[in-house]
């Protein structure tokens, strides 16, 4: 009956499909999840007709007490304007089923648009209880709090977050940045410090780590970081290559000259290695070199395409000459 009702409205048979799915909704009383998608599908039949208002109305006067009824409603008061009445059925959404996560975050972006930080925060908290392994809930806390003017508890969650976090680096880069943002300057780098001591084949730590330095004034300890680069990433060429875009971002364009060099030297025939050397030459005001390497890119790629190019047809004429072939000896002369 769903999907006989999901035809119908495709096929603009709005009034049956209406009826067919009020059918549906009364067969389906128990399964909260399957009138969840039959209350989408009425709700799309009502928006093409743009008579939410009679939906509205309707679902009003059946003061419905599960969860699909109450979250469709709040979902229907939020996107006809009400925010307030659409806070209140999510609430009490809520109260049929707490463990919908998806419903408790729109209520609390309502809330927060509606400046009701106190509130927003109140089920922030429970929104960490009930996924304690989501980051996100924690760093969307944390900024609620900074706009009330509690920075003290934000950084308290966000360093329970780093040591709940243990070695998982995404987390753990996003505390730093944190750190970063909220003028904690020692503590950021302390954990990109972290980071940085783990042997992974991905620079990027030892780049956040280098660009702290940097920015505090310190040119010789990032320079220092960054060349780990060198014995985080195999083989030498890419790890030079990922040196000279360093250097290269931060307007270190001699340095970066050096390191291209050299893996264009270590690996002549990467096309990508010569394509950064010939913008860091760009960048460094050198046109002719620049210009020789882009031609010489070009030319090489060129070439790659055209024997791309005729291997396909090859294979393609092999495969073609075996088919005639079997079709010849399948048929009796």
């Amino acid at each position: 009956m769903r999907e006989l009702g999901r035809a119908q409205a495709k096929a603009h048979e709005n009034e049956q499909a209406l009826a067919t799915l009020k059918r549906a909704l009364a067969a389906a009383a128990s399964q909260g999840a399957l009138r969840a998608q039959i209350y989408e599908i009425v709700a799309e039949v009502y928006r093409a007709d743009q008579r939410l208002a009679v939906l509205v109305k309707q679902l009003e006067d059946e003061h419905p007490s599960d969860f699909a009824s109450l979250a469709l409603l709040g979902a229907l008061y939020e996107e006809t304007g009400d925010s307030a009445k659409a806070i209140d059925a999510y609430r009490r959404a809520l109260g049929a089923d707490p463990h919908q996560l998806d419903v408790r975050l729109r209520m609390i972006r309502l809330l927060q648009a509606n400046g009701d930080l106190d509130k927003a925060i109140v089920e922030y908290e429970g929104l960490i209880r009930a996924a304690p392994n989501n980051p996100q809930f924690v760093f969307e806390e944390c900024e609620a709090l900074l706009q009330r003017g509690d920075r003290v508890r934000a950084l308290k969650l966000v360093t329970d977050l780093e040591s709940r976090a243990a070695g998982d680096e995404e987390i753990l880069s996003r505390v730093a940045d944190f750190y970063s943002r909220t003028g904690e300057g020692e503590r950021s780098l302390r954990v990109l410090q972290r980071l940085a001591e783990r042997a992974t084949g991905d620079p990027g730590h030892l780049v956040d780590l280098g660009d702290k330095y940097f920015q505090d004034g310190d040119v010789p300890l990032a320079v220092q970081t960054w060349k780990r680069i060198l014995g985080a990433v195999l083989p030498r060429s890419k790890a030079l290559c990922a040196l000279g875009d360093v250097y290269l971002e931060h307007d270190m364009t001699s340095d970066a000259l050096a390191s291209y060099k050299e893996a264009v030297a270590l690996d002549p025939a990467n096309l990508a290695y010569k394509k950064a050397l010939a913008a860091a030459y760009e960048r460094a005001r050198s046109y002719r070199e620049a210009r020789i390497l882009y031609e010489e890119v070009v030319a090489r790629a060129k070439e790659r395409e055209t024997r791309r190019s005729r291997a396909s047809a090859a294979r393609a004429s092999s495969r073609s000459g075996d088919s005639s072939e079997c079709s010849s000896a399948s048929c009796p002369r």
